[in-house]
């Protein structure tokens, strides 16, 4: 199974949803920061990879939202 790509955002640090799967990881990477654009100081957004039974989440750095 390949490699899927997830975006998790967290509305107001309490309410997580599911973004994706997205085709590739700059599409995610895309996606994540139209919706960046559009959330609080008071959200989050997280990225998550998965592949045959295993889920990686991390963060995206300040400076990745950056332009």
């Amino acid at each position: 199974m390949a490699r899927r790509f997830f975006l998790v955002a967290v509305d107001g640090c309490i309410e997580p949803r599911v973004e994706g799967p997205y085709r590739t990881k700059a599409l995610r990477e895309k996606a994540a920061r139209e919706i960046r654009k559009e959330q609080s100081e008071d959200d989050a957004l997280f990225w998550a990879d998965v592949q045959v039974g295993t889920l990686v989440v991390g963060c995206y750095s300040g400076g990745f939202f950056m332009e």
